[in-house]
């Protein structure tokens, strides 16, 4: 399923869940990387948008360099799409695949804590 957001071009499909699709993307209008996260359209119930503003509105409120920055809430034909920051960072679970050895894992679990801390 690709997206057709007027004003944003997306490149790459990073995961396809059960509720909703995340996408890198590019905002067109200063061709700046975003990250786009749009709900199936079967999943666009009253109660799955108003989580997915719920969770736009919490994103809002951060103001830690720990959690990632939320550009807006876009409605398109019924669907939200939540248009975040793109840095370039990959998923924790691509991220995990690569330890072998326990002391590196430790180390990024270590720091995944502390900027949870920075979070609540």
């Amino acid at each position: 399923m690709m997206i057709a957001l007027p004003g944003f071009q997306t490149v790459t499909l990073l995961k396809a869940g059960v509720k909703a699709v995340i996408y890198c993307g590019i905002k067109v209008k200063d061709e700046c990387p975003v990250i786009i996260k749009a709900l199936r359209k079967e999943q666009c119930t009253p109660n799955n948008i108003e989580q997915l503003k719920h969770e736009y509105a919490i994103a809002q409120r951060l103001n830690t360099a720990a959690a990632l920055i939320v550009y807006a809430l876009e409605m398109h034909q019924g669907i939200p799409y939540l248009i975040m920051e793109d840095f370039q960072a990959r998923s924790l679970d691509q991220f995990l695949d690569q330890f072998q050895q326990p002391i590196p894992f430790l180390k990024i679990a270590i720091e995944i804590t502390s900027r949870l801390t920075q979070v609540w």
